[in-house]
């Protein structure tokens, strides 16, 4: 898999005629609950009933984890009060999956985990019970779920082994042992998270980058990057990629789009978010390159914003049918958050006319309006300094023009076509019954 790097380091590779096919660098972590620390001697292995078939699941907390995503687990790591064993002589099945379940309550977890590993296990003179694992896992996010089988006992030697690790607050592990019919039941919940360290591949693949967040007026968020050229994919994808959304550990979706360059989070809740972008790369849309690591923003969300509409609104018919409207802004106090100037927009219901960008406009007259009723609305629109709207806010007064200029309605007919389109027909209002100075008129629909 190819991997950036410096253009002078790329050239010394070129200039030493050496192939360059990328670097895998390997990492551990370890992870422990958030509990206090206890030992345990049946999750993951009740070694006092090794001649037993038996079986454990643990969930390990995503938050935990993030440091892995879009990695290759290689080894795992228990770590055990006593060394030197050599009591446990059936074969051992290790399985892995990623689940957006955290605890195991009820019933074993209904994910279908990828075997990773059959063999014995043995713990060494310091105490560790190494698993080097047999097929790598690659770890794409959400809470890791570990099964631990024994689905046949060839040997009858056992031996009692605690494991250190944390009492949680929920079951988020789950045991059971016994005859093949026993074997099928739900078995036992338990609070112990045994400690362990991951050791993993940091693959070579080429993240996003510039990536950029702007919050939107419902609290949702829109996320913006700049993708890797395709002459830097790892050399196994044939150009298929599909990018995952976090916020912090939690998967928020995903989208298959090769050229994907911005994405909308659902709503949030206020308050800071760790927003996320990893990209995975395919080939043959099946079969998985690698994950690259989530490049993470930090986003403040803030309360939907309330948008005060001017107050006082009131409305003066002036002698030549055109109105007056005057009304008081809102307080600087009470502007919504960011803003940073307003302007309005005046309509008379659903038709707009007029609009002015002066902050400090109290007043405005109306064009000369028709004899009839009118719903005259002054909307108040608030911005951000980077004249993105935030929120706008009507208030509305009605106005009767009587005696004034009259502008005589149109009356049309309807025909359904045959394509359901509908055609309207009318006719012309006269010359002598058009308002007086009118030179000219216009239809809307």
């Amino acid at each position: 898999m190819r991997k950036t790097f410096t253009k002078l380091f790329l050239a010394l590779w070129v200039l030493a005629f050496i192939p360059f096919g990328g670097v895998k660098a390997q990492q551990t972590l370890d992870i422990t609950g958030y509990g206090t620390e206890t030992t345990d001697t049946i999750v993951p292995i009740h070694g006092a009933v090794f001649n037993y078939k038996q079986k454990s699941q643990i969930i390990y907390p995503a938050a935990k984890l993030i440091d892995v995503i879009g990695k290759e687990i290689t080894k795992i790591t228990l770590f055990t009060t006593e060394g030197n064993n050599d009591q446990w002589n059936n074969d051992i099945h290790i399985r892995m999956a990623c689940t957006r379940q955290s605890f195991l309550n009820y019933t074993w977890s209904a994910n279908m985990p990828t075997e990773v590993f059959v063999g014995m296990l043995v713990i060494n003179s310091d105490n560790e019970l190494i698993i080097e694992l047999d097929t790598p896992f690659k770890y794409s996010g959400n809470n890791l779920l570990i099964e631990y089988d024994l689905p046949d006992n060839t040997s009858y030697t056992l031996s009692s082994v605690g494991f250190h690790g944390t009492t949680e607050a929920t079951n988020i592990s789950r045991h059971i042992y016994g005859s093949a019919y026993e074997y099928k039941y739900n078995g036992t919940s338990s609070n112990f998270l045994p400690k362990m360290r991951i050791e993993y591949i940091d693959n070579a693949c080429p993240t996003i980058s510039n990536l950029d967040a702007i919050v939107n007026s419902d609290n949702s968020v829109t996320l913006s990057w700049t993708n890797p050229q395709q002459n830097e994919f790892p050399a196994e994808c044939d150009g298929d990629v599909f990018f995952t959304f976090f916020d912090g550990s939690t998967e928020l979706g995903g989208y298959g789009i090769d050229d994907l360059t911005t994405w909308t989070t659902p709503v949030l809740e206020t308050g800071t978010h760790s927003l996320g972008v990893s990209i995975s790369y395919w080939k043959n849309f099946t079969e998985n390159v690698c994950y690259t690591e989530v490049i993470y923003i930090d986003v403040d969300v803030n309360e939907i914003p309330v948008c005060q509409p001017v107050t006082n609104l009131s409305v003066t018919e002036n002698e030549d049918n055109t109105v007056t409207l005057e009304w008081t802004n809102p307080q600087a106090g009470d502007l919504p958050y960011n803003c940073s100037y307003y302007n309005f927009e005046f309509y008379d219901g659903f038709v707009k006319i007029g609009q002015s960008d002066d902050n400090n406009l109290t007043t405005w007259t109306t064009p000369v309006l028709s004899s009839w009723n009118h719903t005259l609305i002054v909307r108040i629109s608030y911005y951000d300094s980077n004249d993105k709207i935030i929120c706008f806010s009507d208030a509305q007064e009605t106005a009767w023009i009587s005696g004034g200029v009259a502008c005589q309605p149109v009356f049309f007919t309807t025909t359904v076509n045959e394509d359901n389109t509908v055609k309207l027909s009318w006719d012309k209002p006269y010359q002598g019954d058009l308002p007086e100075g009118c030179t000219s008129y216009e239809f809307e629909f």
